[in-house]
Protein backbone atom coordinates (compact mmCIF):
# COMPACT_ATOMS: atom_id res chain seq x y z
CA UNK A 1 0.00 0.00 0.00
CA UNK A 2 1.42 3.65 -0.87
CA UNK A 3 2.01 5.64 2.10
CA UNK A 4 1.09 9.57 1.97
CA UNK A 5 3.38 11.77 2.03
CA UNK A 6 2.31 13.39 5.54
CA UNK A 7 2.86 9.70 7.07
CA UNK A 8 6.51 9.42 5.17
CA UNK A 9 7.63 12.76 7.53
CA UNK A 10 5.99 11.93 10.26
CA UNK A 11 8.09 8.50 10.37
CA UNK A 12 11.61 10.24 8.93
CA UNK A 13 10.96 12.83 11.69
CA UNK A 14 10.30 9.79 14.63
CA UNK A 15 13.56 8.47 13.15
CA UNK A 16 15.74 11.67 13.10
CA UNK A 17 14.34 11.79 17.00
CA UNK A 18 15.22 8.27 17.68
CA UNK A 19 18.99 9.16 16.53
CA UNK A 20 19.34 12.50 17.79
CA UNK A 21 17.74 12.38 21.35
CA UNK A 22 14.44 14.24 22.13
CA UNK A 23 14.58 15.61 25.59
CA UNK A 24 16.77 19.17 25.85
CA UNK A 25 16.46 17.97 29.71
CA UNK A 26 16.79 14.69 30.67
CA UNK A 27 17.09 13.20 34.08
CA UNK A 28 18.34 10.00 36.25
CA UNK A 29 16.69 8.85 39.78
CA UNK A 30 17.28 5.85 41.97
CA UNK A 31 13.34 4.95 41.31
CA UNK A 32 13.76 5.57 37.41
CA UNK A 33 13.68 3.19 35.17
CA UNK A 34 15.46 2.82 31.67
CA UNK A 35 12.38 1.83 29.87
CA UNK A 36 11.17 5.81 30.75
CA UNK A 37 11.38 8.65 28.57
CA UNK A 38 13.85 10.07 30.79
CA UNK A 39 12.20 13.32 31.38
CA UNK A 40 12.34 15.06 34.89
CA UNK A 41 8.23 13.95 36.03
CA UNK A 42 9.69 9.68 34.15
CA UNK A 43 13.08 9.93 35.05
CA UNK A 44 15.98 7.03 33.38
CA UNK A 45 17.78 5.26 36.27
CA UNK A 46 20.71 5.67 34.16
CA UNK A 47 23.31 8.26 33.11
CA UNK A 48 23.70 6.59 29.57
CA UNK A 49 20.13 5.78 28.85
CA UNK A 50 19.75 9.63 29.45
CA UNK A 51 22.16 10.81 27.39
CA UNK A 52 20.77 8.72 24.49
CA UNK A 53 17.90 10.47 24.12
CA UNK A 54 19.22 14.24 25.09
CA UNK A 55 19.45 16.37 22.10
CA UNK A 56 23.44 18.30 22.06
CA UNK A 57 22.95 21.47 24.07
CA UNK A 58 21.14 19.82 26.38
CA UNK A 59 21.48 18.27 30.40
CA UNK A 60 20.98 15.35 32.17
CA UNK A 61 20.03 15.73 35.92
CA UNK A 62 20.57 13.78 38.73
CA UNK A 63 17.64 13.75 40.84
CA UNK A 64 18.70 12.09 43.90
CA UNK A 65 21.32 9.96 45.65
CA UNK A 66 22.05 6.84 44.14
CA UNK A 67 24.86 5.11 41.65
CA UNK A 68 23.89 5.99 38.02
CA UNK A 69 26.93 4.30 35.85
CA UNK A 70 29.81 4.92 33.57
CA UNK A 71 28.82 6.82 30.41
CA UNK A 72 29.96 8.21 26.81
CA UNK A 73 29.71 11.95 25.78
CA UNK A 74 29.94 12.75 22.08
CA UNK A 75 28.23 16.13 21.27
CA UNK A 76 27.54 19.55 23.88
CA UNK A 77 26.02 18.37 27.04
CA UNK A 78 26.21 19.18 30.87
CA UNK A 79 25.36 16.37 33.14
CA UNK A 80 25.66 17.28 36.52
CA UNK A 81 24.09 16.49 40.12
CA UNK A 82 21.43 18.58 41.73
CA UNK A 83 22.17 20.27 44.98
CA UNK A 84 22.58 17.69 48.03
CA UNK A 85 22.53 14.69 45.70
CA UNK A 86 25.66 12.29 45.88
CA UNK A 87 25.26 10.97 41.93
CA UNK A 88 28.00 8.04 42.26
CA UNK A 89 29.97 6.19 39.41
CA UNK A 90 31.95 3.04 40.35
CA UNK A 91 33.04 0.89 37.33
CA UNK A 92 35.10 -2.06 37.66
CA UNK A 93 36.63 -1.74 34.34
CA UNK A 94 37.60 0.93 31.49
CA UNK A 95 36.18 4.26 32.59
CA UNK A 96 33.59 6.38 34.56
CA UNK A 97 33.04 8.88 31.75
CA UNK A 98 34.74 8.76 28.23
CA UNK A 99 34.54 11.69 25.96
CA UNK A 100 34.89 11.96 22.41
CA UNK A 101 33.12 14.69 20.71
CA UNK A 102 33.56 17.36 17.96
CA UNK A 103 35.99 20.12 18.21
CA UNK A 104 33.51 23.04 18.32
CA UNK A 105 31.81 20.83 21.50
CA UNK A 106 31.40 22.10 25.00
CA UNK A 107 31.17 19.42 28.03
CA UNK A 108 30.04 20.45 31.48
CA UNK A 109 30.33 17.57 34.35
CA UNK A 110 29.69 18.83 37.61
CA UNK A 111 28.99 17.49 41.33
CA UNK A 112 29.65 13.73 40.35
CA UNK A 113 31.45 11.11 42.49
CA UNK A 114 33.82 8.87 40.73
CA UNK A 115 35.47 5.82 42.25
CA UNK A 116 36.99 2.81 41.11
CA UNK A 117 36.03 -1.04 41.71
CA UNK A 118 38.99 -1.93 39.25
CA UNK A 119 38.87 0.59 36.56
CA UNK A 120 41.76 2.50 34.76
CA UNK A 121 40.26 5.65 33.93
CA UNK A 122 38.17 8.43 35.77
CA UNK A 123 37.73 10.66 32.81
CA UNK A 124 39.14 9.63 29.49
CA UNK A 125 39.36 12.85 26.68
CA UNK A 126 39.98 11.96 23.19
CA UNK A 127 38.48 15.20 21.73
CA UNK A 128 36.36 17.98 22.76
CA UNK A 129 36.18 22.08 21.75
CA UNK A 130 35.68 22.72 25.72
CA UNK A 131 35.53 20.62 29.27
CA UNK A 132 34.37 22.04 32.41
CA UNK A 133 35.00 20.18 35.18
CA UNK A 134 33.18 21.57 38.55
CA UNK A 135 32.98 19.83 42.56
CA UNK A 136 33.87 16.26 41.00
CA UNK A 137 35.49 13.93 43.37
CA UNK A 138 38.13 11.42 41.47
CA UNK A 139 38.96 7.93 43.16
CA UNK A 140 41.05 4.99 43.33
CA UNK A 141 41.74 4.98 39.67
CA UNK A 142 44.62 2.80 38.36
CA UNK A 143 45.79 5.06 35.85
CA UNK A 144 44.41 8.99 35.56
CA UNK A 145 42.58 9.89 37.52
CA UNK A 146 41.43 12.73 34.52
CA UNK A 147 43.72 11.49 30.95
CA UNK A 148 43.32 14.69 28.45
CA UNK A 149 44.85 14.00 25.64
CA UNK A 150 42.12 16.18 23.13
CA UNK A 151 43.62 16.15 19.51
CA UNK A 152 41.73 19.46 18.60
CA UNK A 153 43.14 22.92 19.69
CA UNK A 154 40.97 23.02 23.15
CA UNK A 155 40.10 23.97 26.52
CA UNK A 156 40.02 23.12 30.01
CA UNK A 157 38.33 24.31 33.08
CA UNK A 158 38.75 22.10 36.51
CA UNK A 159 37.25 23.51 39.77
CA UNK A 160 36.88 23.20 43.39
CA UNK A 161 37.57 19.21 42.44
CA UNK A 162 39.49 16.71 44.08
CA UNK A 163 41.28 13.83 42.38
CA UNK A 164 42.92 11.12 45.86
CA UNK A 165 44.47 7.97 45.17
CA UNK A 166 44.49 7.80 41.52
CA UNK A 167 47.61 6.94 38.98
CA UNK A 168 48.50 2.95 40.67
CA UNK A 169 52.54 2.77 40.09
CA UNK A 170 52.22 4.72 36.38
CA UNK A 171 50.30 8.21 36.32
CA UNK A 172 49.39 11.09 37.52
CA UNK A 173 46.02 12.46 38.84
CA UNK A 174 45.55 14.62 36.04
CA UNK A 175 47.44 14.00 32.79
CA UNK A 176 47.15 17.02 29.95
CA UNK A 177 49.13 15.81 26.56
CA UNK A 178 47.22 17.76 24.45
CA UNK A 179 47.97 17.45 20.41
CA UNK A 180 50.06 19.56 18.38
CA UNK A 181 46.60 21.86 17.79
CA UNK A 182 47.62 23.16 21.43
CA UNK A 183 45.24 22.97 24.82
CA UNK A 184 44.84 25.33 27.46
CA UNK A 185 44.15 24.56 30.82
CA UNK A 186 42.98 26.22 34.19
CA UNK A 187 43.17 24.49 37.75
CA UNK A 188 41.17 26.32 40.35
CA UNK A 189 41.32 24.87 43.98
CA UNK A 190 41.70 21.33 43.30
CA UNK A 191 43.49 19.21 45.37
CA UNK A 192 45.79 16.29 43.71
CA UNK A 193 46.24 13.89 46.91
CA UNK A 194 48.07 10.55 48.14
CA UNK A 195 48.76 9.34 44.42
CA UNK A 196 51.62 8.08 42.18
CA UNK A 197 51.57 11.79 40.51
CA UNK A 198 50.09 14.77 40.76
CA UNK A 199 49.77 17.25 38.04
CA UNK A 200 51.48 15.49 34.66
CA UNK A 201 52.10 18.22 31.58
CA UNK A 202 53.51 18.10 28.13
CA UNK A 203 54.49 19.66 24.85
CA UNK A 204 51.70 21.80 23.28
CA UNK A 205 50.10 22.52 26.84
CA UNK A 206 49.49 25.93 28.34
CA UNK A 207 48.48 25.40 31.81
CA UNK A 208 47.65 27.46 34.99
CA UNK A 209 47.52 26.15 38.38
CA UNK A 210 46.52 28.24 41.08
CA UNK A 211 45.01 27.84 44.53
CA UNK A 212 45.51 24.46 44.95
CA UNK A 213 47.77 21.79 46.61
CA UNK A 214 49.30 19.05 45.58
CA UNK A 215 50.02 16.85 48.48
CA UNK A 216 51.12 13.35 49.57
CA UNK A 217 51.93 11.78 46.26
CA UNK A 218 54.56 8.85 46.50
CA UNK A 219 56.87 9.97 43.06
CA UNK A 220 56.07 13.60 41.81
CA UNK A 221 53.85 16.65 42.64
CA UNK A 222 54.20 18.80 39.47
CA UNK A 223 56.17 17.28 35.77
CA UNK A 224 56.38 19.04 33.09
CA UNK A 225 58.18 17.61 30.09
CA UNK A 226 58.58 18.43 26.25
CA UNK A 227 59.61 14.97 24.30
CA UNK A 228 59.77 16.48 20.57
CA UNK A 229 62.85 19.19 19.89
CA UNK A 230 61.70 22.64 20.00
CA UNK A 231 58.37 22.18 21.28
CA UNK A 232 57.05 23.77 24.88
CA UNK A 233 54.86 22.84 27.90
CA UNK A 234 54.08 25.78 29.71
CA UNK A 235 53.00 25.54 33.08
CA UNK A 236 52.05 28.27 35.79
CA UNK A 237 51.72 27.71 39.48
CA UNK A 238 49.83 30.90 41.47
CA UNK A 239 49.56 30.73 45.53
CA UNK A 240 49.83 26.92 45.93
CA UNK A 241 51.23 24.15 47.73
CA UNK A 242 53.72 21.10 46.73
CA UNK A 243 54.43 18.89 49.43
CA UNK A 244 55.07 15.45 51.18
CA UNK A 245 56.13 13.64 48.16
CA UNK A 246 59.28 12.76 46.28
CA UNK A 247 59.92 15.40 43.97
CA UNK A 248 58.48 18.70 44.24
CA UNK A 249 58.10 20.45 40.89
CA UNK A 250 60.03 18.50 38.17
CA UNK A 251 60.69 19.83 34.31
CA UNK A 252 62.19 17.16 32.14
CA UNK A 253 63.71 14.48 32.51
CA UNK A 254 65.53 10.99 31.12
CA UNK A 255 66.86 10.74 27.62
CA UNK A 256 63.48 11.37 25.35
CA UNK A 257 62.78 14.73 26.39
CA UNK A 258 63.99 16.89 24.54
CA UNK A 259 62.08 20.01 23.82
CA UNK A 260 61.87 22.83 26.42
CA UNK A 261 59.15 23.40 29.00
CA UNK A 262 58.96 26.53 30.82
CA UNK A 263 57.42 26.66 34.21
CA UNK A 264 56.77 29.51 36.53
CA UNK A 265 56.08 29.19 40.18
CA UNK A 266 54.56 32.30 42.24
CA UNK A 267 53.64 32.69 45.86
CA UNK A 268 53.56 28.88 46.81
CA UNK A 269 54.66 26.67 49.28
CA UNK A 270 57.46 23.57 48.48
CA UNK A 271 57.89 21.75 51.34
CA UNK A 272 58.51 17.87 52.87
CA UNK A 273 59.45 16.70 49.72
CA UNK A 274 62.05 13.92 49.75
CA UNK A 275 63.64 14.90 46.66
CA UNK A 276 64.33 17.98 45.08
CA UNK A 277 61.45 20.87 45.84
CA UNK A 278 62.86 22.16 42.32
CA UNK A 279 64.28 20.32 39.37
CA UNK A 280 65.48 21.74 36.42
CA UNK A 281 66.72 19.18 34.14
CA UNK A 282 68.52 19.16 30.43
CA UNK A 283 66.94 21.89 28.58
CA UNK A 284 64.02 22.95 31.02
CA UNK A 285 63.69 26.55 32.42
CA UNK A 286 61.85 26.91 36.18
CA UNK A 287 61.56 30.58 37.44
CA UNK A 288 60.50 31.35 40.85
CA UNK A 289 59.00 34.50 42.77
CA UNK A 290 57.81 35.22 46.38
CA UNK A 291 57.92 31.12 47.19
CA UNK A 292 59.18 29.76 50.21
CA UNK A 293 61.03 26.11 49.70
CA UNK A 294 61.85 24.41 52.89
CA UNK A 295 62.36 21.14 54.65
CA UNK A 296 62.97 18.92 51.23
CA UNK A 297 66.00 16.85 50.43
CA UNK A 298 67.50 19.49 48.35
CA UNK A 299 65.48 22.91 47.82
CA UNK A 300 66.44 23.30 44.12
CA UNK A 301 68.65 22.09 41.82
CA UNK A 302 69.09 21.97 37.72
CA UNK A 303 71.40 19.40 35.76
CA UNK A 304 72.88 19.76 32.26
CA UNK A 305 71.46 22.67 30.75
CA UNK A 306 68.57 22.95 32.91
CA UNK A 307 68.12 26.57 34.22
CA UNK A 308 66.70 28.02 37.48
CA UNK A 309 65.42 30.91 37.81
CA UNK A 310 65.32 33.03 41.10
CA UNK A 311 63.76 37.22 41.62
CA UNK A 312 65.69 37.63 44.74
CA UNK A 313 62.01 37.51 46.60
CA UNK A 314 62.28 33.83 48.14
CA UNK A 315 62.65 31.94 50.85
CA UNK A 316 65.55 29.08 50.59
CA UNK A 317 66.18 27.61 53.57
CA UNK A 318 66.14 24.55 55.93
CA UNK A 319 66.13 22.44 53.61
CA UNK A 320 68.80 19.26 53.83
CA UNK A 321 70.84 20.71 51.46
CA UNK A 322 69.42 24.27 50.09
CA UNK A 323 71.20 24.27 46.94
CA UNK A 324 71.42 27.03 44.64
CA UNK A 325 69.15 29.10 41.66
CA UNK A 326 71.66 29.01 38.35
CA UNK A 327 70.54 32.48 37.91
CA UNK A 328 69.16 35.42 39.96
CA UNK A 329 67.60 38.62 38.60
CA UNK A 330 66.11 41.93 40.06
CA UNK A 331 62.51 42.69 40.21
CA UNK A 332 61.77 45.21 37.56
Amino acid sequence: MKRSRPAVCLLFILAVSAVYGQNTRSAVSVNGSDANPCTVPQPCRTFGTALAVTNAGGEVLALDSGGYGPFTINRSVRVRAIPGAYAGIAPSSGNAIFINAAAGDSVIVAGLTLTSTGASYGILVINVGALFIQNVEVSGFGSYGLQFGSTSATHLYIDDSTFRGNGGTCCAAVGIVPGSSGGKASLDHVRLENGYGGLYVREYAQVTMRNSSVVGNSSYGVFAGSIPAATTAELNIIDSVISNGSDGIKANCCGAYSGNPIVSITGSLISNNTGAGVDAEDLSTIRVSSTTLTRNGVGVQASGTGVTISFSNNALHGNATDGAFTQTVTLK
